[in-house]
Parts: C-alpha cells; structure tokens; sequence
C-alpha cells in the first residue's frame, strides 16, 4: 500500500521590506488600561504605551525600511475631548536659505543684518482646534538646533556647527480637542552658522 503523500508547508508570506507604521483598533477608543499587541499597530513595531497626564495611553507604530513613516498613536480620554487628527512633518524645499518666510525670520532679509540660515523647512500637516503649536528637540553636542513657528511652518536652523537634530511638533489641548504630537524625525545640519 503506497503512504499519502505528505502535506505541503503552508506558505507564509515574507515580511515587508518597505511598509510605514499604522494605529491599531486601540487606537481612538477608550481604555482604562493599557492596550496591548495586537490591538496596537496594524503595521509596523509597537513602542510599549507611555501614560499621559491627561488620562490617554500613546504609543508609536514604526515602519519597517530606511525610509518608513512612524504613526503616533492615542486612546480616547474621559474629559469629552476629541482626538485631533494626527500631526505629520512635510519636508518644503527652500528656495531661498536667506530670505525664505521673511515674517518667520525677520532678523534678516533685506534688513541691513546678517540674515539667518535656514536648514529645514517643513509643513505642519494635520491637528485640529485651536491649541498652539510647540517643539520638542534635542540635538547632538555643539550643534545648537532653533526653531520657529509661523502658521504652520517650522523653520530649522542652527548656530553651532553641523550635526543632527530630532524634533517633534505639539499641538496643544483647547476646548474641544486633547494634546497632539508628530512622530519625532531627526534632521541633519549640513549648514552650520557658527562664526
């Protein structure tokens, strides 16, 4: 009597080289307690949720490959506050280091001054209400990384020397919304003002 043949393998499919990070079911839903894998992240690694002072639980879904996208995640809060819509960084050409957004750096420009160098620009996607807007940054010794805010524009520049600078941008509480925060995304320096 021949023996069955034996049953093929399943097939698993391969991880995804390229894919950014997205919430999860937990994400925008109320929870009491921390939400656990895998109700965190649809795609990506899962950071471990942090508590925040308001009630909310937040983490973050990373992408996999050099050039993903981070998701920054929120569960809903007790308060009767909304959620405000993710926060996201859009990298904007500069057209002009010296004179780009004249009412966001007006110490240069055609003033008779030393115009400031601009490294970076971005433009603030997302966010709701009318909270104002805030910067977390921190930067690698000697490079002194400054930011201004105008609208939703952020300018990156420096008064060290070259190096990097990870920053995120807030959109704060109001009435009706809760705190918002972009993923954090680290910008190189190449520039340097230093004298």
């Amino acid at each position: 009597m021949t023996p069955p043949a034996p049953e093929p393998n399943p097939t698993i499919p391969p991880a995804p080289s390229q894919a950014d990070g997205s919430c999860g079911t937990a994400n925008n839903v109320f929870s009491s307690t921390a939400p656990v894998t895998p109700n965190l992240c649809l795609t990506g690694v899962s950071t471990q949720p942090a508590t925040l002072p308001d009630g909310r639980f937040t983490w973050s879904c990373l992408g996999v490959g050099a050039n993903s996208q981070t998701a920054r995640c929120y569960t809903q809060s007790s308060n009767g506050k909304s959620n405000q819509p993710p926060l996201k960084l859009v990298s904007r050409k500069i057209k002009s280091p010296d004179c780009e957004g004249l009412k966001l750096l007006a110490t240069g420009c055609g003033l008779g001054k030393a115009p400031t160098k601009i490294d970076a620009l971005f433009v603030i996607k997302g966010g709701a209400g009318k909270g104002k807007y805030g910067v977390r940054k921190s930067s690698t010794p000697g490079t002194r990384c400054e930011t201004r805010i105008s609208g939703r524009t952020l300018a990156v520049t420096t008064s060290g020397k070259p190096g990097t600078c990870t920053l995120s941008v807030r959109k704060l509480q109001d009435k009706k919304f809760n705190e918002v925060e972009s993923p954090p995304i680290a910008v190189k320096l190449n520039r340097g003002n230093s004298k």
